[in-house]
């Protein structure tokens, strides 16, 4: 069930890729982090509060809502222009434009166009070719690399040890909170981080975010050893039991203005869905 909601995700960002502008595609993918971040802020908050029967029933009834109104969504357009399906592939375009029929005839023409054609199937439309057929091309296995690589660097820094070892962390340096405020407030700099992330992936751009993230990473995780380091020597750190604090604090952070869905917004503008 865990890994069908993890796809679902992946989903959502792709069908943002294909019905997007391409000046505000990033912004959008963007946002499912955003969005993401929220849940588990009030998940969090909802989980220190309420009993285990009305923790689940809310778990329930939100994805059921989210089910029901995606059902009014139409279908993306490039999905449809691949199937040949032109009527409906502009019925899409006009409700996704707001009713603009001039604006929607006018990208359908631009589709039309071999040139222009060739390259929007290249890069936002679904393919009849199989598996086998597509990664022979140098560009889809160049992709897949640059995509794989991107999540494998989010997972390999270490932000679920960090999660899920905090509390205990947060307890050795002396800190008066629980684990359970300790994990809403790292939910916090989480949120605040990726609406930071929102508001300059498409200014700033990819790799500048992704370098910037993987530096303040490292410079927390590096403080963070040798702090742990210290204290287990039998150091007295007691004054400085801040510095774990502010560590964690700052790594969050910083994997959330980057790492948190530049990975993902890559996959989608690197990659034909």
């Amino acid at each position: 069930m865990s890994g069908l909601r993890s796809n679902g995700i992946f989903m959502s960002a792709m069908y943002l890729s294909e019905i997007a502008d391409g000046s505000i595609r990033g912004t959008l993918i963007t946002l499912c982090s955003v969005q993401i971040n929220v849940g588990i802020l009030l998940s969090y908050i909802a989980g220190k509060s309420l009993s285990y029967k009305a923790f689940n029933a809310i778990m329930i009834a939100i994805p059921t809502i989210f089910t029901l109104l995606m059902s009014w969504l139409p279908e993306s357009p490039p999905y449809l222009m691949s199937k040949g399906k032109k009527k409906e592939a502009k019925k899409s375009l006009v409700w996704l434009k707001g009713g603009y029929e001039s604006a929607a005839q006018h990208e359908l023409e631009a589709m039309n166009q071999p040139k222009a054609a060739e390259a929007f199937i290249s890069t936002v439309s679904i393919t009849h070719e199989s598996i086998t057929e597509t990664f022979k091309s140098r560009g889809a296995r160049r992709a897949l690399a640059i995509s794989v690589i991107a999540f494998a660097l989010q997972m390999f820094s270490g932000i679920n040890v960090v999660f899920t070892f905090a509390g205990i962390i947060f307890k050795e340096a002396g800190s008066p909170l629980s684990p359970e405020d300790s994990s809403i407030i790292m939910a916090i700099i989480m949120l605040v981080s990726s609406i930071i992330n929102l508001v300059v992936v498409d200014k700033l751009g990819r790799k500048p975010l992704m370098y910037l993230s993987f530096v303040l990473n490292a410079i927390c995780m590096f403080t963070l050893s040798i702090f742990l380091y210290i204290k287990m020597r039998g150091v007295d750190v007691t004054d400085f039991g801040w510095i774990p604090i502010a560590a964690i604090g700052m790594y969050v952070f910083s994997f959330g203005i980057g790492l948190s869905s530049v990975p993902g917004v890559i996959m989608n503008e690197v990659c034909s869905p």
